[in-house]
């Protein structure tokens, strides 16, 4: 941003101002439950990014700092990028939660399925559960596996870039709905994990799908004093040496494949070079998480996908392997996915990551998907180029009988 004191982002100057247009599209269903009395669980994605881990903390702090009860769990240590904008012992771990009773449970940046047993239980024994997501998801309660007299309420925004956007969103109209609303020093207290999330989820506001609202809402936080860019952003830009991270890019396997007119970018690392560049990193920075590492592979593939103009990628990264991981301590364990390959979809028509990602086992929202699968990295590789095959196949179809898109 120009003139701003932020670590390595570049913005043009806006006039917009977009929060109050977000707020505008929280449902009111979505605000009466947060605002609901009683105890309130806010649970993020695990393990967990930035951004769920920044969002379930801020909304948690909103509830507390409007008098009412918060509290932050995720199922994993939180990435180190992000320790400057949260307290010690902020969030709670499944031993702290899984003896209490939670009148809401709230879910940030997840549909419910990628959460701890602690979390699991929580919303099955809570009088009501809030899905709050940027991704292409439509959970149900036999999904959920949600006793019937538990109330679901989804807010579900796909043109929001992350979901920390969301939460800021809500946050703001349930200050103005409270009979004291949010003074300026819980404001601020609530805004500095979510701009921290906010620029994690945008790779610094840099990445091609950042939308100029999100910009604005950036721009206008700091015009209001509600942040300070550097001490938000401190943990961001670094970390991990630049060795061990150019031994991790030259790792990731990369094919070309050409389907009619469309080209797809399929790219696949081994758990066992993703879990030793992790040891490499932690035995420099112990705090260094296996997701670290996940988003520093990810974003080599989406740099790689735009140098080679690819429409479509699919990265498979290995996470379960007996061998590779088999002398991690279980509280080490505990970070990888429970599943044996953790992929991640980027496409360049919007419509189409959803729909790949859900074909591969996940979820996601325009432009970009993933999720966690029990197929071997391969075999989600596979599944890929074979959609990606029928497709072109009926686009030749549609073309031979002139059906134009269909």
């Amino acid at each position: 941003m120009q003139g701003s004191d932020g670590p390595h982002c570049l913005l043009q100057a806006s006039d917009a101002r977009p929060l109050a247009a977000w707020s505008q599209r929280v449902p009111k269903a979505v605000v009466r439950s947060l605002m609901a009395p009683g105890s309130c669980l806010v649970v993020g994605d695990a393990p967990g990014d930035p951004d769920c881990f920044c969002s379930a903390a801020a909304l948690a702090r909103a509830r507390n700092n409007l008098g009412l009860k918060g509290l932050a769990h995720v199922n994993a240590p939180p990435p180190k990028q992000i320790a400057p904008v949260l307290r010690a012992g902020e969030i709670a771990g499944s031993d702290d939660i899984e003896e209490q009773r939670f009148d809401t449970v709230v879910f940030v940046d997840n549909d419910a399925t990628r959460v701890g047993p602690a979390a699991q239980e929580a919303m099955k024994r809570a009088q009501r559960v809030i899905i709050i997501d940027h991704h292409e998801v439509d959970p149900t309660h036999e999904q959920l596996g949600l006793p019937e007299d538990v109330e679901l309420i989804v807010w579900k925004e796909t043109g929001a870039d992350a979901a920390a956007l969301m939460v800021l969103a809500a946050t703001a109209r349930m200050s103005a709905d409270s009979p004291v609303p949010l003074s300026e020093a819980g404001w601020a207290d609530v805004v500095r994990p979510l701009v921290s999330a906010m620029y994690s989820d945008t790779r610094g506001f840099e990445a091609s799908r950042t939308r100029p609202t999100t910009v604005g809402l950036l721009m206008q936080l700091v015009d209001t004093g509600a942040l300070s860019l550097r001490a938000t952003l401190a943990g961001f830009g670094g970390g991990v040496a630049p060795q061990i991270r150019d031994r991790l890019y030259a790792q990731v396997q990369e094919d070309r494949q050409q389907f009619g007119a469309q080209t797809l970018g399929a790219f696949s690392l081994d758990a066992s070079a993703l879990v030793q560049a992790w040891q490499d990193a932690c035995a420099q920075t112990p705090e260094t998480t296996w997701s670290d590492m996940l988003f520093l592979a990810l974003d080599h593939v989406e740099a790689r996908t735009r140098e080679a103009g690819y429409d479509v990628s699919v990265f498979a990264a290995g996470a379960q392997d007996a061998e590779a991981t088999a002398d991690l301590e279980p509280a080490v364990q505990g970070q990888l996915p429970p599943a044996p390959t953790k992929f991640s979809v980027r496409t360049k028509e919007g419509p189409l990551a959803p729909a790949l990602a859900a074909h591969l086992g996940g979820g996601g929202k325009p432009h970009e998907g993933g999720g966690i699968s029990k197929d071997s990295a391969q075999d989600i590789l596979h599944k890929a180029s074979h959609w990606m095959q029928e497709r072109a196949e009926l686009a030749r179809f549609a073309a031979a009988r002139n059906l134009g898109g269909a």
